[in-house]
């Protein structure tokens, strides 16, 4: 240590200088900086909170959503129960007028469950036809 004594002063020094730069430097930006507090979650991330009462734009959303399959049933020549169908979605239309949204919604959910399940169960069974039988 005797031969390198200037080496070790200057290096003891710069240690202590860097000590004491980093001992400002955290007691200056001890806070957030621009005075914001971050208390929850960030952006959008998977844990934020929205309100999602049914409302008059979900029914619509909701009564859309039916008419086009409706409409896409029909084009392609689908069998469906529609008595049922439209029974759900009169249903539907009554709890609106009495603003049931909560109503309204599931009624036309279980009306596009219903045509959705109906597609599924024609569709499994139409595949299983076409599979038996052979192009020559």
């Amino acid at each position: 240590m005797t031969d390198y004594f200037i080496a070790a002063l200057v290096s003891v020094l710069v240690g202590a200088a860097s000590a004491v730069f980093a001992l400002v430097q955290s007691l200056t930006s001890a806070g957030p900086q621009g005075g914001t507090r971050v208390d929850g979650p960030l952006g959008t991330g998977p844990h934020t909170a929205h309100d999602c009462m049914p409302n008059a734009q979900s029914v619509a959303a909701a009564a859309r959503l039916a008419q086009q399959l409706r409409e896409a049933t029909r084009a392609e020549h689908w069998t469906l129960d529609w008595g049922r169908f439209d029974a759900m979605g009169k249903e539907a239309q009554t709890a609106l007028a009495a603003g049931d949204f909560t109503a309204a919604v599931r009624n036309h959910a279980l009306s596009i469950s219903l045509m959705m399940s109906e597609i599924r169960r024609q569709a499994a069974r139409k595949d299983r036809r076409d599979s038996s039988v052979l192009d020559l």
